[in-house]
This record gives C-alpha cells, structure tokens and sequence, in this order.
C-alpha cells in the first residue's frame, strides 16, 4: 500500500509548477518533502487534497465588511468537504444559529484561500476576495499586488526611525534608532 505522502510527492513531481532542485511549489512556495507529509494540508491547484479532518473557521462580516467575530464549524457539519464546497454547507449552519440575516465566509489560517486569515476588525475586500488586516489610516492606500497597505508617500530613507502622521500625511522622525 503507498502512502499519502509517496502518493503526494509523485503527483508533484508531474505537475509543472514543481522545482525539482528545491522540491518546492511554485505556486505556494512550500517545500513539498515537508509539505507532502502534514496531513493538513492541501495542493493550491487541488490535485490533492488534505488527509486529516479539519476544523473549518468561518467570519461574521458587519455591513461594511469589519470582521465582527470568527467561529469555527465542526467537521460533523462540513463532513469531507473542502474550500469552496464547505462554504456554503458552512454558512447555511451559521446562519441557522446566528440569523438569516448575517453574513459569513470562509477563511484560512494557513492562507490556502482569501490569502490570509481574518482577523477582528480587520476588513473583507469582496472585490479581491481577501481578508486584510485593518487600514491603518485613511490616507493609505492597498498595494494590489502585495495586498498590503501602504503610505503615500514612501518613508525616507535614513538612518532613523519615522511614524506616520495622519495630520501632515508625512513621516515624521521618532526619538528612538530603527531596529
């Protein structure tokens, strides 16, 4: 009998996306001697799936997509389903707890899906289909390729340490040395 991890490592080694001198994925970055072995895990293009049961973590969402708190669904409700099938068998449960009218989606922990984990009162962005952390201040804006949330203006480049000040919208020098 071949086991998960042989059964993993083979369908790895055929896929395109697999770097055979650092047996790592290029889609996800693992290095899959490490990754093919967790039975948590999963393949980004689904060629396998995870082997252990898992707990599935889910957000309630405010109007303005705020995380408002996050829960996690038993497998005796999700079953073997996985992201995005689980979803929905997820959000059905939750609302039948919490009310029709709320609002719930599936996230992470390990950033699979949704690039990330939720976290409270950090924001859904529907358009990107992510979590982000919480917006640090008005004036800054989402880098689309980093999904992380940036000044704008870029901080200077010296030998101290600056924070940003939201009146100025400009970084000022803080007393302390950089780290």
């Amino acid at each position: 009998m071949v086991s998960f991890y042989n059964e993993r490592i083979e369908i790895c080694k055929k896929c395109d996306s697999y770097n055979h001198i650092t047996s790592q994925c290029k889609e996800c970055g693992c290095f899959m001697i490490l990754k093919a072995k967790l039975k948590n895990s999963s393949c980004p293009l689904k060629k396998w799936s995870r082997k252990a049961r898992n707990m599935a973590y889910f957000a309630e969402l405010h109007f303005d997509n705020v995380v408002k708190q996050i829960v996690v669904v038993n497998d005796d409700v999700i079953g073997e389903n996985v992201f995005p099938e689980s979803e929905k068998i997820g959000q059905d449960f939750l609302k039948s707890l919490y009310g029709q009218h709320t609002v719930w989606k599936q996230t992470s922990p390990n950033g699979e899906y949704r690039k990330g984990y939720a976290h409270m009162s950090g924001i859904y962005n529907p358009t990107l289909d992510v979590f982000l952390e919480k917006k640090p201040y008005n004036s800054w804006i989402l880098n689309p390729q980093s999904l992380q949330w940036e000044a704008p203006l870029p901080m200077p480049d010296e030998d101290h340490s600056y924070e940003w000040d939201e009146i100025s919208l400009s970084w000022k020098k803080t007393n302390s040395k950089p780290d």
